[in-house]
């Protein structure tokens, strides 16, 4: 009788562990962490528990550590298959105030679940650095500085995690449209990378902007009229814009603010220009204002207030800009003019 089971699984940022209900989060002292032993980690690889995520009769299992875990067979036997179900989980998740990051296709590897103590075994190398942190970390050879976020790792319960999707999944079955786009424009957006964040974030809300067009002004009409506006070559997001702004639908000051974004994508597409870090911040705002007046009907405009702070974050990067150092530009060029090595 095999002793294994094969599974596919997938590791996301940040690296967060999870806590069974009932039990105290794991951490480890600084003793611990100073005369390292892999077996403190270990634990982190057991499987705690199973979430409901509409796969039926499947189920995805989740380890200490945050791993998911989905079963290797024919149904979700390639990456291409699994990242869609892994995504759509963590956009719930994400929607539901917890932060997480998109899974990309190099944190996802294969792995042995052994059937009697549920701990995980990697059987791939991953090339993601996250997925590499969750299998270093279970090792002997994680450095020392590796080790430090065992003193105060960030947790969050399993029943946490589960009501976080929860929220995250009644808010997409509302509205009815696949949002894994926010994901990865949040994910870009951490990572400084704005021209892809501009991209996602705008694709988010055309297609809002195109279920509020067919919603209230396309089905509103008949006939000829009806088909008439459903013409996209005619009626283009610019115009669309503008007559929900004559109908009063969107107020002056967001029509303004989201035409500046939709010239910075037409700028990026065209021009190769990349979009200034304000003018990304406020096209992330107006995302989540018209994501609340979709689902209010208008009438509140802040319901995802939680969501700009969890992505907006002034604290995010104080960590990196506190060790910064101002020199002068001309004592860099007097040091490189000295320096015959270089």
């Amino acid at each position: 009788m095999e002793k294994t089971i094969t599974v596919i699984i997938a590791n996301f940022a940040p690296y967060k562990l999870i806590t069974k209900d009932g039990e105290q989060p794991f951490s480890l002292s600084l003793d611990q962490i100073n005369n390292w032993d892999s077996e403190y980690t270990q634990v982190l690889g057991k499987i705690i528990g199973k979430i409901d995520i509409d796969i039926k009769p499947y189920d995805l299992l989740i380890t200490g550590d945050g791993t998911l875990i989905l079963p290797s067979i024919e149904k979700y036997d390639s990456i291409n298959k699994v990242l869609p179900i892994f995504n759509e989980f963590l956009v719930c998740v994400f929607l539901g105030g917890e932060y997480c990051e998109a899974i990309g296709a190099h944190n996802v590897s294969y792995g042995l679940v052994d059937k009697e103590n549920l701990r995980l075994s990697v059987t791939s190398i991953p090339r993601g650095y996250i997925s590499k942190y969750h299998t270093m970390a279970r090792s002997p050879w994680l450095n020392e500085t590796e080790r430090t976020v065992f003193l105060e790792p960030k947790s969050i319960y399993l029943s946490d995690l589960k009501a976080r999707y929860e929220k995250g999944k009644e808010i997409l079955n509302k509205l009815n449209m696949n949002l894994e786009q926010i994901l990865f424009g949040a994910t870009f957006y951490t990572e400084r990378n704005f021209s892809e964040s501009l991209i996602h974030f705008w694709t988010v809300f055309e297609r809002m902007l195109e279920k509020v067009w067919m919603e209230d002004i396309v089905n509103q009409e008949e006939g000829q009229r009806k088909e008439f506006l459903k013409d996209g070559r005619t009626w283009t997001a610019a115009t669309k814009l503008e007559v929900l702004y004559q109908k009063g639908i969107i107020d002056k000051n967001f029509r303004i603010s989201i035409d500046e974004a939709r010239k910075a994508r037409n700028k990026l597409a065209h021009e190769g220009v990349e979009p200034k870090i304000e003018l990304l911040e406020s096209l992330i705002k107006n995302v989540f204002q018209f994501l609340s007046d979709i689902l209010s009907d208008f009438k509140n405009k802040d319901s995802f207030q939680y969501l700009v702070d969890l992505i907006i974050n002034p604290d995010f990067f104080d960590s990196v800009e506190a060790n910064k150092h101002n020199f002068s530009a001309e004592k860099w060029l007097d040091w490189m003019n000295q320096n015959g090595e270089i």
